[in-house]
């Protein structure tokens, strides 16, 4: 059946309605709609589409407040968290169109930025738990940890106080160092 509306509502208080049942069939409308209860959307490709520079998808709980929301502001994208839909910190994740992902940052100026006031990642092998990190320690400054594979301190590197290597020799100039410290100052790999 065809129906036309140029101004109505339509409220269903039981059951379901399905609009066309062909591909080819769409429908078109101007307004809000409201569900209560959820939504599927089941095709090979869906579009949520907004005429205007910066659509945004805003996600609530039940009693409205706005608790996340996806915007795609031109050519970049970007997540953040809302409460009672103004932003709390604001962005919190934002991919470039260059495909530089900001954590912390609008700006990311490389494939990975991280912005904070005590910014740190973390690598964890699900194995064993082994866990590399580059971090910021505060108040101290920043550090490299890498761990062996039973999460042993093999490798900490700090900008403050002490480094530590705890896995073999260690080679500057040389790819093969022959005692605790090897330091050599000709052809490097020698």
């Amino acid at each position: 059946f065809h129906t036309e509306f140029e101004s109505a509502s339509i409220i269903y208080t039981s059951g379901s309605h399905k609009f066309g049942d062909t591909s080819d069939d769409s429908h078109s409308m101007t307004g809000s709609l409201n569900i209560s209860g959820s939504l599927s959307v089941v095709n090979d490709s869906t579009t949520i589409e907004r005429i205007s520079a910066s659509p945004k998808l805003i996600l609530k709980n039940s009693s409205s407040d706005a608790k996340a929301f996806i915007e795609a502001d031109h050519d970049d994208i970007q997540l953040g968290f809302t409460s009672a839909g103004t932003p709390v910190d604001s962005v919190k994740l934002f991919v470039s169109s260059s495909g530089n992902l900001g954590i912390g940052t609008t700006s990311p100026s490389d494939n990975l930025h991280i912005r904070d006031s005590v910014p740190g990642l973390r690598i964890v092998d699900t194995g064993n738990d082994a866990t590399a990190q580059i971090g910021y320690s505060d108040g101290s400054g920043f550090f490299l940890r890498l761990p062996d594979d039973a999460n042993n301190e093999d490798v900490m590197i700090r900008s403050y106080g002490n480094t530590v290597f705890n896995g073999g020799n260690v080679g500057i100039g040389t790819t093969s160092p022959d005692g605790t410290l090897h330091v050599h100052t000709g052809t490097a790999g020698s």
